[in-house]
């Protein structure tokens, strides 16, 4: 994070992306927490200083609104093993007449 703006404004990158889990994995913090959720709303402010977009991926679509209202101007909705849990958990549902 501390080369943020080096990254961003680098010849040749015309946007960033933060990848949460891993953020928070090389922070030594949890997901969500205050210092992580800090370092996500900087990595922005970054962004928006330099004039490049920032993306970001969420768990869901309730994550993903959020981000949006945050500022992010694209963000992946679910891994693809998010999602195939969600499909499998519901076709089950729908197997068992729930």
């Amino acid at each position: 994070m501390a080369r943020a703006e080096d990254i961003l404004t680098a010849p040749g990158v015309d946007m960033g992306f933060v990848w949460p889990n891993d953020l928070a994995w090389s922070m030594g913090v949890e997901p969500g927490s205050v210092e992580h959720e800090a370092a996500i709303a900087d990595a922005l402010a970054v962004a928006r200083r330099v004039g490049r977009p920032l993306g970001i991926l969420t768990a869901d679509g309730a994550a993903a609104h959020a981000r949006i209202q945050q500022g992010f101007l694209f963000v992946g909705v679910g891994s693809d093993l998010t999602c195939m849990k969600a499909g499998a958990a519901r076709s089950l549902r729908t197997a068992r007449g729930e």
